[in-house]
């Protein structure tokens, strides 16, 4: 799930890296605010497979272990499509 969009969003960073000098001012400004976006949401993403991580050492019981399972693939997906766009 996390492999692919990343993958992606490398290729457009390395892009983006060697055609910088080439982009005018207010390009590269307007670049910069996507680039503070893209931080907050991979942040977001790290956070949130933190907390997997966080919680997978941790005792719980089965079906709060389900519970929680189901509720972090569905802020993941949303979090990964957010990140897509």
């Amino acid at each position: 799930m996390i492999e692919t969009p990343w993958l992606k969003i490398q290729g457009q960073l390395e892009l983006l890296r060697n055609i910088w000098p080439k982009l005018d001012e207010e390009y590269q400004s307007h670049q910069s605010v996507v680039l503070e976006i893209l931080h907050g949401k991979a942040q977001a993403v790290i956070s949130l497979i933190d907390s997997i991580n966080g919680n997978a050492n941790n005792e719980m019981s089965i079906q709060k272990r389900s519970k929680y399972a189901v509720k972090v693939k569905t802020n993941l997906k949303f979090v990964l499509n957010d990140l897509k766009d």
